[in-house]
């Protein structure tokens, strides 16, 4: 409880939702007036974010601005995708990965960069292994 009660502010929002500006309201309002045009105030079905402070109290109720009503959120509704099913899914792609990973061969590796690198392994190893070295010591 904070010891001058509460601010109401309203929060306008343009249609990709970024932020434009707030306006500060009365609990009496029935419409929050800017120059251009004119809102509704919904105390009951509105979705508020409150912010609790020691001097007062904040009830942010946000806008769209080119709609009239604030904007509503059901609370009750529940998520298109379960954490459980979202889980499955993900375990399912990463055996695919694997199974795919296996179903790979030996031609697959062999490409015409790594054929030219094994080349210059081999040839560097029997070059230092036949008593050659690389540096010429006097």
């Amino acid at each position: 409880m904070s010891l001058f009660g509460k601010t109401r502010l309203a929060c306008f929002y343009d249609d990709k939702g970024e932020y434009l500006g707030k306006i500060k309201f009365s609990k009496w309002d029935n419409l929050i007036k800017t120059k251009k045009r004119t809102y509704n105030v919904i105390r009951e079905k509105a979705t508020i974010t409150k912010i609790k402070g020691f001097f007062k109290d904040k009830e942010y109720t946000h806008y769209n601005v080119n709609n009239p009503n604030p904007i509503l959120l059901d609370k009750t509704t529940r998520p298109i995708l379960d954490a459980e099913v979202y889980n499955v899914q993900l375990e399912t792609k990463v055996m695919r990965d694997l199974n795919n990973l296996s179903k790979k061969s030996l031609s697959d590796l062999l490409t015409p960069a790594t054929i030219i690198i094994i080349v210059i392994v081999i040839g560097v190893s029997i070059y230092l292994l036949t008593g050659n070295s690389l540096t010429t010591g006097k």
